[in-house]
């Protein structure tokens, strides 16, 4: 039978391949042994001989039998080989926006393996057969956060877990950097970053300190630093998040010892206080301005900051003369002296 013969040496079936004596082998890449997921308990698959017919062949007998496929029952099998992932491949996502999950089982009954996704905000969903979900899975995600995303499937042979830690953000649209306008030399400082809207632990943080060539980096909004020299030091914040980096700076004045006044106002400020830093700039050198015109206080020692907010407060900061550090004593006595009158 030449037609059978042609079937035997030149058509392997699919995952096989002619290789020593003429047979048909398994390829390096094919498990003959796993059965497509969608055999399903109670049901029939037809199982390789590892040839195929030609499609010319028209031959009907000799050994057909021997390589024609054969009928054999869908074996049970437990979950095995589990993946989960996204549509496009990537851990973040924006904010309101539509996520696709994909679940891949290798091994298993698919119509009888229940497939459980929880989305790690409170969220989960179940189905009874992973066809239904073949097109994928879509959540959103409503608030910013790193969520651990997991999925089981499971029948009564076993189960199979897997999990992923999807990032949730959106754009940092403001930063504001709070810190003390006076701080004491080899004395902790503690330094915030405001950020709107409101992150959770998806940022990231650069502290540029004083005159510091590399950035302290943080994942969290604050961070105590102990300034060793007197004199003005700035300080800046890069929030980074996503695509986006906004930065805000402030200048501290590091002294051994300072004195220092609270200050309030009349109720008639505040219906011209718009709570922005330009505001609050004009209104401390406008303030200054006139403490400096009624009093012999030289003009390098006296510091004036007004506080974000309503309503609206102020601190006066009284230094000493620079380069004082050996003679302390008596200058914080003359402050006290500046002070008291």
């Amino acid at each position: 039978m030449i037609g059978w013969k042609r079937y035997v040496q030149d058509m392997s079936d699919y995952g096989f391949e002619r290789r020593r004596e003429e047979n048909c082998l398994p390829a390096f890449w094919f498990n003959p042994a796993v059965v497509s997921r969608s055999c399903s308990q109670g049901q029939n698959y037809l199982n390789s001989t590892r040839y195929r017919k030609v499609v010319s062949n028209n031959c009907i007998k000799g050994v057909k039998d021997m390589y024609t496929p054969r009928k054999q029952m869908c074996p049970n099998r437990a979950p095995k080989g589990l993946s989960l992932s996204t549509r496009e491949g990537k851990l973040t996502a924006d904010l309101y926006t539509n996520v696709t999950f994909l679940v891949h089982l290798d091994e298993g009954d698919s119509m009888r393996t229940n497939i459980q996704l929880d989305f790690g905000d409170g969220m989960a969903v179940s189905y009874s057969n992973l066809s239904w979900i073949e097109e994928g899975i879509r959540h959103v995600y409503k608030t910013a956060g790193i969520f651990r995303v997991s999925a089981l499937e499971e029948n009564t042979l076993g189960f199979y877990t897997t999990t992923l830690y999807l990032h949730a953000t959106c754009a940092v649209e403001h930063v504001q950097l709070l810190a003390q306008f006076v701080a004491i030399k080899n004395k902790e400082v503690h330094l915030t970053a405001v950020v709107w809207p409101i992150h959770s632990r998806t940022l990231s943080y650069f502290w540029w300190l004083g005159n510091s060539t590399e950035p302290v980096i943080s994942l969290d909004g604050s961070i105590s630093y102990t300034f060793t020299s007197e004199g003005m030091n700035t300080v800046t914040v890069q929030v980074s998040s996503a695509n986006t980096i906004l930065q805000d700076t402030k200048k501290i004045a590091v002294q051994e010892f300072f004195k220092s006044l609270l200050l309030s106002f009349s109720p008639n400020l505040d219906v011209f206080n718009p709570d922005v830093p330009e505001w609050r700039q004009d209104v401390g050198r406008v303030i200054k301005k006139a403490l400096l015109q009624v009093s012999d206080f030289p003009k390098d020692q006296l510091l004036f900051a007004v506080f974000p907010g309503v309503p609206t407060a102020a601190e006066l900061f009284l230094l000493p003369h620079k380069n004082q550090s050996e003679g302390r004593k008596k200058s914080e006595a003359e402050l006290e002296q500046v002070w008291d009158s």
